[in-house]
């Protein structure tokens, strides 16, 4: 793995008005006034469809045989792939860290949409791109392999894969093979520039190592729009219990337990998939996993150097990239504070 981060967007706007703004958070990270005065930073962006291109690797971490989407051999260059070094330096390697956005939209093109069902075993009925960007950002994150650490995965996404036929192959086959360790309720969380109800999603590229979950379940909604949006009542609340187990507020409830013990006491025998979400949306998330629960050896975690891997969707970019640090990784391998 390559140090430093690595983003991708499917939307070239996006791509250059991230890169603008990561040179201008560079530049006060620095303490530099003027631009002519900056060091020729190197910003790893590229323009593609993260889903078809680039490399993708088994649970294991070993690489695949590549696919091929398009033959560009006819094609003027114009036409061809906007930065093929660029695609294979950004999804041709896997990653400490994966975090992103991923579209909250059905595929509209149908040439598309026939081959990420092809590629994707959770693209499955009417599917949302945001489930096998699921996959893909698991994919991305690297694999325990001797003194490397298996790595970190982080998203947002819509939570319609909890109430909707869709998010079958995600909730049954997908996620009891990974170590997926928070599922955090963000439908009553104000988001500017989102009216869809989401929920974070943090994991690991391994297999479950324990048989709990962080569940953050939400209660209520914020009674008014909140200025600052970061002061919203429903994102403190997260906030302030999120490492505090068996926590509650007026906004959010928070719980560490067996995935088998979530099952007894808060979904009841009646339910059954696709029901309400609420709090029953995240058992029925569990529920299959806890069918798939095994011995699971506890494992010591080692790191060196960092590498980030970020995922955008063009709608979001503007407030996701912001959240990301850029600046380079000094010998301490603490990131330079903004």
């Amino acid at each position: 793995m390559s140090l430093g981060p690595r983003s991708v967007d499917i939307n070239p706007f996006a791509i250059a008005i991230a890169r603008f703004r990561l040179i201008v958070a560079a530049l006060r990270a620095c303490g530099i006034k003027r631009i002519n005065k900056a060091s020729a930073w190197n910003i790893h962006l590229a323009t593609e469809d993260s889903l078809l291109f680039g490399s993708r690797w088994d649970q294991h971490g070993k690489k695949r045989a590549e696919e091929q989407f398009l033959d560009e051999s006819w094609a003027p260059e114009i036409y061809a792939c906007e930065d093929k070094d660029a695609i294979s330096e950004a999804l041709g390697q896997q990653y400490h860290a994966v975090v992103g956005n991923p579209p909250f939209i059905t595929p509209k093109d149908s040439a598309s949409r026939k081959e990420y069902r092809k590629r994707y075993k959770t693209a499955y009925d009417k599917y949302h791109l945001s489930t096998p960007f699921t996959e893909r950002f698991f994919e991305l994150a690297g694999v325990r392999n001797g003194s490397s650490a298996a790595g970190y995965v982080g998203l947002i996404k819509d939570n319609a894969f909890m109430k909707r036929d869709f998010g079958k192959k995600l909730i049954e086959d997908f996620f009891p093979r990974v170590d997926l360790t928070h599922v955090i309720d963000t439908s009553g969380a104000y988001i500017p520039g989102h009216g869809t109800p989401t929920v974070i999603l943090f994991g690991r590229n391994q297999r479950p190592i324990q048989d709990t979950v962080r569940a953050v379940l939400g209660i209520r909604g914020e009674p008014q729009r909140p200025e600052p949006p970061v002061n919203g009542k429903v994102w403190q609340s997260i906030v302030l219990h999120i490492d505090h187990a068996e926590s509650e507020d007026d906004y959010t409830s928070v719980s560490q337990r067996c995935f088998l013990t979530l099952l007894a006491f808060v979904l009841p025998q009646k339910m059954r998939w696709p029901r309400c979400f609420a709090t029953c949306g995240l058992t029925r998330l569990i529920y299959p996993i806890a069918k798939c629960l095994a011995a699971r050896p506890k494992c010591k975690q080692a790191s060196s150097g960092l590498s980030m891997a970020v995922v955008g969707d063009s709608r979001s970019s503007w407030f996701l990239f912001p959240t990301i640090t850029v600046i380079p990784f000094p010998g301490d391998k603490r990131p330079v504070p903004p």
